[in-house]
């Protein structure tokens, strides 16, 4: 979007450019996977310093979870080992259920399907990840964009 190469984008989390109108779409509430046995499976909810001196998987710096997460870490006083990067939260989910680390993670919707992970919720004020429709205010959209950002209920022209 900020280079014109896409009209609309849905990212996370919102960016800071002035010149980018923003529209939440919906908020995931962040949780640490562990694998199943892990000292911290059984919990019901946590703290992020709880996973202190775990090994961590974390998604690639540039992302937008990646960028959540270190934030959290640093509120929490934590510079956790990053043993693996990975491309996407699936991959970081089997390399926890592999037990190579912890990872944050949205919580799974309830369609999602079977997980080989534990999901325990992060207490962390912070610990929420707002998905949004993300456009450039002095660009005119074009009327597919238009279309697709009134289709999903967020008519970015109204912003």
């Amino acid at each position: 979007v900020s280079n014109g190469q896409a009209d609309l984008a849905i990212t996370a989390p919102r960016p800071d450019a002035p010149n980018l109108g923003w529209r939440r779409l919906y908020v995931e509430r962040l949780c640490l996977a562990v694998p199943p046995g892990h000292r911290l499976a059984t919990r019901t909810r946590i703290r992020l310093s709880a996973a202190a001196g775990e090994p961590f998987v974390a998604l690639a710096q540039q992302s937008g979870l990646r960028q959540l997460t270190d934030d959290l870490c640093a509120q929490e006083g934590l510079s956790p080992e990053i043993v693996f990067e990975a491309t996407e939260i699936p991959s970081m989910e089997g390399l926890v259920a592999a037990g190579f680390g912890v990872a944050v993670v949205p919580v799974p919707r309830e369609d999602a399907g079977h997980s080989k992970t534990v999901h325990v919720p992060l207490t962390n004020e912070g610990a929420k990840r707002e998905v949004g429709l993300v456009w450039d205010r002095d660009r005119p959209l074009s009327p597919p964009a238009e279309r697709f950002a009134h289709f999903i209920g967020n008519d970015a022209r109204s912003v």
